[in-house]
């Protein structure tokens, strides 16, 4: 995975869930209330969010080895 951003359905598909769950999770990394290390979006205008994919794949690596 290359270090450019991803879209929500980018992230979406590579972590083989809907759109709707990733911004779920992304709401509640931002409220405090997730214990897994869900990486946070980057709002880049008012209607641009995207998402690192080094933090994706950084969470997706964590998932594989379970200590997300």
């Amino acid at each position: 995975m290359d270090n450019g951003l991803l879209s929500v359905r980018e992230v979406a598909e590579l972590l083989g869930v809907s759109p709707r769950w990733v911004w779920q999770r992304a709401a509640m990394a931002e409220a405090g209330l997730e214990c897994r290390a869900f990486p946070r979006p980057i709002r880049l205008s008012a209607k641009l969010i995207r998402w690192r994919a080094s933090d994706v794949a950084t969470f997706i690596d964590a998932l594989a080895g379970g200590v997300a």
